[in-house]
């Protein structure tokens, strides 16, 4: 009965977004990344293999095994961890704009504490057909890595069948709250390179509507992105 009011409203809907769309916005960096296996049958080295390999160039990040982490920063003789050359380590590698990934241990270990606590991000890694419940690793973590830090957590379900829709998802989830999932399978490149895309801000997400007519419309449109070779790593 109204459509001036209709009209007003809109007009003040757009001029808000335009401001908002206008504001300097904040996104932190995610520099370090600490891959957690939750349990010693997690095939980490196989997965971190994989992984570089769908990475930018070498001296874009480093990788830090536990193996590195000791020669590099503990006394060979004491076994003593040198704290203040490791932070001054891990903040030259964030100067220089690469990222870092630790490779951490299956147990709540000197290593895995400092590598949590130096990361931006969490990856806890499991086996999707072995037992969902929380590990106890998982529990000194949540206590270390400070979530009010606005610290991420997301889960890597590593898949054992080559195809197939992902199984267990729902048990898994139900145990634990993280910021994200996602599954891989470790013969497929594809869903490597997902994950790739995420650590490195570069994830598509595609956001559909509602409607008959308008689903029909989005088939082309998906159909338009893989003939362009445009991935789908999440939909809203």
């Amino acid at each position: 009965d109204h459509p001036e009011q209709m009209q007003n409203v809109t007009t003040v809907l757009i001029q808000r977004l335009k401001e908002t769309m206008g504001e300097g916005r904040y996104t932190p960096q995610l520099n370090c990344h600490a891959f957690v296996p939750l349990t010693p049958e997690v095939p980490l080295d196989h997965f971190a293999a994989k992984l570089q390999e769908q990475l930018p160039a070498p001296d874009t990040f480093e990788y830090l095994s536990r193996e590195r982490w000791e020669r590099l920063f503990c006394d060979e003789h004491t076994g003593r961890f040198d704290v203040p050359a490791f932070y001054q380590w891990v903040y030259e590698q964030e100067e220089q704009g690469r990222r870092v990934f630790f490779e951490c241990d299956p147990e709540w270990t000197e290593w895995t504490r400092y590598a949590v606590q130096n990361a931006d991000r969490v990856f806890l890694l499991g086996r999707a057909s072995g037992s969902p419940e929380v590990r106890p690793v998982e529990k000194k973590l949540h206590r270390a890595s400070h979530i009010e830090d606005n610290i991420r957590h997301e889960l890597i379900l590593i898949q054992d069948r080559a195809n197939g829709h992902p199984v267990d998802t729902a048990a898994w989830l139900a145990e634990r709250e993280v910021d994200r999932h996602h599954h891989v399978r470790l013969d497929n490149d594809a869903d490597l390179a997902r994950i790739s895309r995420f650590i490195q801000g570069e994830a598509v997400g595609l956001v559909l509507g509602g409607g008959g007519a308008r689903g029909l419309g989005h088939l082309g449109v998906i159909r338009a992105m893989e003939e362009l070779g445009i991935p789908t790593d999440y939909v809203g």
